[in-house]
């Protein structure tokens, strides 16, 4: 097992997750935007999810899941008992950049700092939960395909 692998792995173990993640929610958003009226509330989770501001937080998000995802599995690979160290260091580095992001569109976009300060708290605390369990989904997954590599290096 070389770091090479060893980063493949993370990468795209920790993307998968992330997708995954961000499937559910959106389908989730789907069925309550379309609760009463399907068409219109369609036609609402349509023009609320294909906002630039919106697309590119996802886009941030898979971004940050796949370079970090990266360097989790090259941290995993060289000392796998720290695993869930990484994973929490490796959520709440993300969640600062997304935060930052949310921060940034909220006070340009939203309505100014008292606004957008207003609501950080109960958006830090939903951001950094999600991310935390995202990360320790992705970096026990991560370890484990590592352990299994290492004990078959043919796979």
């Amino acid at each position: 097992m070389n770091t090479a692998i060893a980063k493949q792995i993370g990468g795209r173990k920790t993307f998968r997750r992330s997708l995954a993640f961000i499937l559910a929610w959106q389908l989730f958003l789907l069925l309550i935007e379309t609760r009463g009226d399907f068409a219109n509330g369609f036609i609402f989770y349509l023009a609320s999810q294909l906002n630039i501001f919106v697309l590119l937080f996802y886009i941030l998000i898979l971004t940050a899941a796949f370079l970090f995802g990266r360097m989790a599995g090259e941290e995993i690979l060289n000392s796998p008992h720290n695993y869930i160290k990484t994973g929490i260091k490796y959520a709440l580095i993300t969640s600062l950049i997304l935060i930052g992001y949310w921060f940034t569109v909220g006070v340009f976009q939203g309505g100014g700092v008292e606004h957008t300060l207003h609501a950080l708290p109960k958006t830090v605390a939903i951001v950094i939960v999600v991310l935390l369990l995202i990360w320790l989904w992705s970096v026990r997954h991560i370890k484990q395909e590592i352990d299994y590599r290492k004990k078959d290096p043919s796979k």
